[in-house]
Parts: structure tokens; C-alpha cells; sequence
């Protein structure tokens, strides 16, 4: 064999593994598993022979063989925002409304798709090449796990055509591959995974490539957000086809909201046919003009939203009761009852969201109750059941479970507060929430950290995170120097957020994350926000840069626009 020869049988043993890949996944498959598994064990000795022949898009080329280290944090280029929900064929008729009122009555056409269970990515491409995979995160910013979406095989790492191009899709386990997995774990004694989403977020967020790979997992993309765009979403997806991006085969244009009802109805009875888990199904505005039209609202886009199967029930009893206190005194209670499965997860505990809510539902320690998942998600109690035995009726506290202050409920509102400020449970609640990653972002402070440094005495507010030294962490348990010094370097290193941040970190009552970002878009430094002098003093421990006037040439809060 001379060189030339080698080279040209790597290029044509590559390009008809991914056509061959490519046609299989499509639903096509154009040769015998046996003979395709030839192929590919004769380029993997030609690339083990001559390592210098492995072309950038080499279909074997799914791994990285060194696990990293972490994650590198990056910014979505544009928001990854939540979808609205409906739960009910007349609900989506009232979105449609919604929409008919903003376009003028304008016909509207719709692309449904199925709502894969699975985890959001942003993947971009420059020039044709794969350059990035990004998760979802908060929305604004998620892990850049490029070396693990390598290892999905349905992924092109290279296009046909030189293109820049963002697209959005759903990573998922199959039923088949979750099943394999759990009964890996079960002969190494692992815990199993409870259901396919858990599995497939937990696997592409593995720091080592090569178990990601071993776990098989999928991928569909929905959304071409960048590129080349066409006038219309459907021609957008066909265009993804075109260029060997894995489309859901399912997905249906539809003219009118009777057809997409259609849809919807089909596949809430049919969606246990398919090898992997839905969970609803979501519905776009077809017109991207129209798309920008209707624009978006604060979280999700006003031109798509899922419809939600209806939710998975079962019985339970209520055996106790548990009240938690939150930042502002604001008291929830969560039923105890006994454990029982629900949508694959063991469910023992049920969010009651306010004693209002109890006195509706009437509830009673011992009641048989019927629990369900709002939007698959949080479990709740929709009924109540009275027992053979009257059971004792739940009532609100008449002083808080934590701190035995006073409770009282405001006029006009259901929830019942406890009145003390410093009530421990309040104070750890405002000490997280300052340090949560939208607001300060301090990742080093956690509850264990918190919870310890309160019941010394060293932290009362906010403001003494930054008065906090050395001596104060090494006294506590399981804390040494270098783990010390990490905590106070992200807490110096949390100065230079934005101001957007701060405000919302401050946990003001009715401000949060959006509202915190249009004051500080508005007034672009705080001492030009309204009331900023009662501000200056009840934060006088902060650190004079966090107050310096817009004026000021030095490092600090700055206004977001020059951030």
C-alpha cells in the first residue's frame, strides 16, 4: 500500500459510516448491522496504523480520552428561556386567543413537536465544524460539556456546508439504554436512576467523556436560533435535516388549532409506543415574522407553548405535618405521607404552598389523599379523602416552628408570616439567597457553611460575609486554610458583579431577578436609586465599592450597559 492509498480508503470508509449512521437513525437503515460493524472496525485499524490519516469529523472520533477537570461556564449568546404551560385543550384554544388579540385575528399555522424528557443544549458550529456545546443552566448561562456531546453519535461534528450556525436541542436517554444502565449499576451496586431525564442530565454533565459514551445517549434538535434562517420554523427544521442534524421524525405542521388538537390527542394516547419518554407536547408559531411579532415575556416566548399530558396520580396518606419558614417569615407547610411512586421517583413529601390551600382541600392528619406532579414536577395534593377516623384537622401555627415568635397574616393576603426579622430560619433563607448563583454568585457559601457560621454569631446579615477573616472559617469543622482562603476569594471576587445582581441579592419584596435588572438598567448606579440613603444605611457594612457614585474611575459596581 502506498500512503495516497491508505488516505483515500480513511475518506471513503468515513463517509459511508455517517451516511450510513445518518440513514439508520432517520428510520432508513441502508445496510446489516454485521457489515456496518466491518466498516468500522476496518477504520479503526487504519487510524490506529496511520494516527496521522484521522480526519476532524472521523465518525469514530466520539470521546476524549482524558477526563476534565470541570466545566468552563459560558454565556448563551442568546436566552434559553422556559416554555409556558397549558394543561388542558382549552387552555391552548385560550393561548390561541391570546395570540389572535396580539396579531389582529392574522391566520395563524403551528408546528407541533414532542416535548422530549431530556436536557437543553445550545450547540454552535463556525465554518461548518462543531465548536461548542452548551446546557441550558440558568437560562442566561450553562456548562460549555463540548468533549461529552461529541460522544453523541446522531451529532454531525462536521456539515456538508461551511456554515456559522446556533442550534438548540434536547439530550436524552432511551428506555432501552436507561433499562442497560440501571442494570449496570445494579451488579456494581450503585443506585439506580429513578428515570430517564435524571439519567441523561447526570450523564452529560460527567467529567469523563468515556463513561458518557458507554451510556448511549440521544439527541434531537428542535430549533435552528442562528444561521441562515428561513421564513418559516417547519422550513428551518427541514434545512437541519438537510444537514444531517437528527429531527424528530414526528413532528407535524398543522393549519389550524382543531389539527394540533388532533396531535395532541394522539400522542397522549399512543406516547408509551414510542423508545423514549415525552412529556407533552410543544406547539410554535410556524411564521418567524409573526414569531417576532408576539416577542417574548419575561421567561418563555409568547409564540410557542407545551401542552402537558395529564399528570400521573396516586394514593397516600397524610401521617405529619411541616411548616418551613422562608426569607420574608412567609410560613409553607409540607405533608408528610407515606412514600409511593409517582412518575418514577419516590414521592413522601407534598408542598401544601399556604394554609389557605388547606382549608379548601379540608385536610386531616390520616386523610387517604390523591397526590399528582404539577407540570410533572412538584408534587401536590389535588383531593382528600376522609379516613374511616376523623383525624385531627391541620391548622395554621400559632407561633413559629423555629423561633416561637408571633405569627400574623396581612390583610388581603393567604400567607401567615412570622413577625421576628432575626428568626434563624429567615436569616439562613436571606443568607442563601444572597449567595445563589443569580444573585451574588458566591458558590463556596453553602447551607453547611451558613448554618455554621449563624450559630457563631458571625454572620447576622448579609454584609458581614464581607467581614468575615481567616480565624473565623479555620475554628469551624472540616474547614483548613486552603478550603478558608477559596471562601473568602469568591466572596472578594463577588464585588465585581453587576448591579442588577446586587439588587436583586438584597431580597427586597416584590423585586426579583427581572425587575432587579430593569431598576438597575433604569438608574444605572445605586445612588441614584430612590431611597438609596435608607439603603446606604441599612447596608453601611458593605464595602464602600458597592457604593461608590457612577463618577467614580475605580473597579465596582458600574452601570449594566458598560458591564
Amino acid at each position: 500500500m502506498t500512503e495516497f492509498q491508505p488516505k483515500k480508503r480513511v475518506i471513503d470508509l468515513s463517509g459511508q459510516l455517517q451516511r450510513f449512521r445518518q440513514a439508520y437513525y432517520c428510520g432508513n437503515s441502508q445496510i446489516e448491522d454485521e457489515e456496518y460493524d466491518q466498516l468500522k472496525e476496518e477504520l479503526q485499524k487504519l487510524e490506529f496504523e496511520f494516527p496521522e490519516l484521522i480526519l476532524d469529523d472521523s465518525p469514530l472520533i466520539r470521546v476524549q480520552a482524558k477526563p476534565q477537570e470541570s466545566f468552563p461556564t459560558r454565556t448563551h449568546r442568546s436566552p434559553m428561556l422556559s416554555l409556558g404551560n397549558v394543561y388542558s385543550m382549552e387552555e391552548l384554544r385560550d393561548w390561541e386567543r391570546g395570540l389572535q388579540k396580539l396579531l389582529n385575528d392574522e391566520k395563524l399555522e403551528y408546528v407541533c413537536e414532542l416535548k422530549i424528557d431530556g436536557l437543553a443544549l445550545s450547540i454552535l458550529y463556525e465554518k461548518g465544524e462543531l465548536q461548542a456545546g452548551v446546557t441550558r443552566g440558568d437560562g442566561s448561562q450553562g456548562d460549555e460539556i463540548t468533549p461529552n456531546l461529541k460522544t453523541l453519535s446522531k451529532l454531525p461534528l462536521k456539515l456538508k456546508s461551511p456554515l456559522d450556525l446556533e442550534v438548540r436541542g434536547e439530550v436524552y436517554l432511551s428506555k432501552k439504554h436507561f433499562s442497560e444502565l440501571n442494570q449496570r449499576r445494579q451488579l456494581t451496586q450503585e443506585p439506580e436512576f429513578k428515570n430517564p431525564r435524571n439519567a441523561a442530565a447526570g450523564s452529560v454533565r460527567m467529567l469523563d467523556s468515556n463513561e458518557v459514551r458507554r451510556r448511549k445517549l440521544d439527541l434531537f434538535v428542535y430549533l435552528l436560533a442562528d444561521g441562515p434562517l428561513k421564513p418559516k420554523h417547519s422550513e428551518n427544521l427541514q434545512l437541519l435535516k438537510d444537514l444531517q442534524f437528527p429531527v424528530n421524525p414526528e413532528t407535524k405542521t398543522c393549519k389550524n388549532i382543531d389539527e394540533v388538537i388532533e396531535f395532541c390527542r394522539y400522542w397522549e394516547l399512543h406516547k408509551d409506543e414510542l423508545p423514549y419518554e415525552i412529556d407533552g407536547i410543544v406547539v410554535k408559531v410556524d411564521d418567524i415574522q409573526l414569531q417576532q411579532k408576539l416577542g417574548f415575556t419575561a421567561k418563555s416566548p409568547r409564540w410557542a407553548t407545551a401542552v402537558k399530558f395529564s399528570a400521573e396520580q396516586a394514593f397516600s396518606i397524610i401521617r405529619s405535618l411541616e411548616t418551613g419558614v422562608g426569607r420574608s417569615g412567609v410560613l409553607t407547610p409540607v405533608a408528610l405521607v407515606d412514600p409511593v411512586k409517582l412518575n418514577g421517583t419516590i414521592v413522601s413529601r407534598a408542598t401544601l404552598h399556604n394554609y389557605d390551600q388547606v382549608d379548601r382541600l379540608n385536610l386531616h392528619l390520616g386523610d387517604r389523599v390523591i397526590l399528582e406532579k404539577g407540570g410533572e414536577i412538584i408534587p401536590k395534593i389535588v383531593k382528600s379523602e376522609r379516613g374511616p377516623e376523623k383525624g385531627w384537622p391541620i391548622r395554621y401555627p400559632e407561633s413559629c416552628p423555629v423561633c416561637d415568635s408571633e405569627v400574623s397574616q396581612l390583610p388581603g393576603e393567604v400567607d401567615w408570616r412570622c413577625t421576628n426579622i432575626d428568626c434563624p430560619a429567615q436569616l439562613n433563607e436571606r443568607l442563601l439567597h444572597f449567595v445563589s448563583r443569580k444573585a451574588m454568585n458566591i458558590d463556596t457559601v453553602g447551607p453547611a457553611l451558613i448554618e455554621q457560621l449563624t450559630l457563631k454569631k458571625k454572620l447576622r446579615h448579609p454584609a458581614d460575609l464581607y467581614r468575615l477573616h481567616i480565624s473565623d472559617l479555620e475554628e469551624l469543622e472540616r474547614m483548613g486554610t486552603k478550603s478558608a482562603e477559596n471562601v473568602l476569594n469568591a466572596i472578594e471576587h463577588s464585588k465585581d458583579c453587576k448591579l442588577g445582581q446586587l439588587i436583586h441579592a438584597l431580597g427586597i419584596p416584590h423585586v426579583g431577578e427581572k425587575t432587579a435588572s430593569v431598576l438597575a438598567n433604569k438608574h444605572g448606579s445605586l445612588w441614584k436609586v430612590p431611597g438609596f440613603l435608607f439603603l446606604k444605611a441599612k447596608c453601611s457594612s458593605l464595602p464602600e465599592r458597592f457604593l461608590r457614585p457612577e463618577k467614580s474611575g475605580k473597579k465596582g459596581l458600574k452601570p449594566q450597559a458598560q458591564k
